[in-house]
């Protein structure tokens, strides 16, 4: 199941999914910055909260500025 998304998944974008049932993992994530995608199996929930310190602030950095105008 779907939890959230944070960001634009045009520029950089992190969705998270729980309940992902008949796997290991308490959670997905999925990170996708440019073309670029990656899938990360979370054992704990501490461990989705550390990707997200660690993540959030600079995804949404990048969206902030790729939708700035600066003209």
């Amino acid at each position: 199941m779907r939890q959230f998304e944070i960001g634009n998944p045009e520029i950089a974008s992190i969705e998270l999914f729980t309940g992902a049932g008949g796997t290991d993992h308490k959670a997905l994530v999925h990170l996708t910055i440019g073309d670029e995608m990656h899938l990360y199996g979370m054992e704990s929930f501490h461990d989705v909260l550390e990707f997200m310190k660690e993540y959030v602030p600079t995804i949404k950095a990048m969206v902030d500025l790729a939708e700035k105008d600066f003209g």
